[in-house]
């Protein structure tokens, strides 16, 4: 099934809420994180899931520009979608399948299998005509998808009674970036047992997200010398911090995406007066409240009914009532205050990309930043500039 945002636009609609995307954001962004790496490591920014919400066509147009060579996805649809745009570079699938239609899917389009079970080997060697290149995950912790580490030695056998099948990399998934001292390195030195059957020096290793290699550049030493780690970046790619402690890399971490809208009505709310569904927030004074046309429809976040803020003016906003599915209230009292002589009505507001940072609306609304950039919809146009 297709991504729910696969019809994201790059064109503003007749809507003031928009999603506007950085391409000079995503270039440094980019930039930084390959800065970052060492050597010939092996580098495969994810573009999963609309690239994060920041649209995976442009941002894969974008990054093949800057002499990227390598994306990954969630699903083989994704893969298929960027093929059919014209995407040329080597697209590795992290999806788990079994069936016949999706190893023929694969293989027509020349996407790489990242393969986690034996179902995947036999299927894709059932169907493949020709030699073809795949890549192996092993389960070092996270209990999710691949292959035991027990297994190599069972796999080195198989790949030699199958030559249709080429192994050309390895790869794990860390659960636990930000403590790459501790559990991550148990992982890297479980991961590292692979090697003693999977010796070629050609193979592409694969081992950590962004998080792992910021950790790596913080504390070196916690990374096993006989572990090449290469890079899966995402959520640093679109400038949010995979964990909540600020640092000098962090902070040089630039917002991709800026969400933003305008006010279209002013109400004057009496004291006693409430807003919203529920009745939730009354007002203790004599209120101006702007509306807002965004709201969890949107994926605007409801868990920040009466807690979240907007900016408008350079000023913090807060948020009033219950988040609709299509709007959201917002109490102007004191900005008006501010600007006695100036209209309200029309004025541009910022949910966040400026002072309002995504990874404060994933805190206050009690999730993670990937939710925040993930779940704005497609009905919500794409901005690229």
């Amino acid at each position: 099934m297709m991504s729910s945002q696969s019809n994201i636009s790059i064109e503003s609609g007749l809507r003031p809420t928009l999603a506007r995307i950085s391409r000079e954001a995503l270039r440094a962004n980019l930039k930084f994180l390959q800065s970052l790496t060492l050597g010939e490591e092996f580098f495969c920014p994810m573009i999963k899931a609309e690239a994060y919400g920041h649209g995976d066509l442009e941002v894969a147009k974008i990054l093949t520009a800057e002499g990227v060579q390598n994306f990954g996805v969630a699903l083989i649809e994704e893969g298929l979608r960027l093929r059919k745009s014209g995407v040329k570079e080597s697209i590795f699938v992290y999806a788990a399948f079994s069936d016949a239609d999706s190893a023929q899917a694969i293989l027509r389009a020349c996407l790489t299998p990242v393969v986690s079970d034996w179902e995947q080997l036999e299927v894709l060697n059932t169907h493949a005509t020709a030699p073809i290149s795949i890549h192996l995950e092993f389960d070092t912790g996270m209990n999710r998808l691949g292959f035991s580490v027990s297994e190599s030695e069972k796999l080195k056998t198989w790949f030699a009674d199958h030559p249709k099948l080429v192994c050309r990399g390895l790869m794990t998934h860390m659960h636990s970036c930000e403590d790459m001292a501790n559990s991550g390195n148990l992982q890297l030195l479980e991961f590292s047992k692979t090697r003693a059957f999977f010796s070629e020096p050609s193979l592409k290793i694969h081992t950590l997200n962004c998080g792992g290699l910021l950790r790596r550049v913080q504390n070196p030493s916690t990374s096993p010398s006989e572990v090449n780690s290469g890079v899966r970046p995402g959520l640093c790619l679109y400038g949010l911090a995979p964990f909540s402690d600020a640092s000098e890399l962090t902070n040089q971490l630039r917002p991709v995406m800026r969400l933003e809208s305008k006010i279209v009505q002013l109400k004057k709310v009496p004291i006693g007066g409430s807003v919203s569904y529920g009745a939730t927030w009354k007002a203790k004074r004599d209120s101006t409240i702007g509306v807002i046309p965004v709201g969890y429809g949107d994926g605007y976040p409801r868990h920040l009914s009466n807690r979240g803020q907007v900016q408008c003016r350079g000023h913090l906003i807060p948020i009033v009532g219950i988040v609709c599915m299509d709007y959201l209230m917002v109490d102007l009292t004191d900005l008006k205050k501010e600007f006695v002589s100036d209209a309200l009505l029309g004025e541009k507001v910022i949910l966040f990309g400026d002072q309002v940072r995504a990874e404060q609306l994933a805190e206050n609304a009690q999730t993670i930043p990937y939710e925040i950039v993930t779940r704005i919809s497609g009905r919500v146009p794409r901005l690229y500039e």
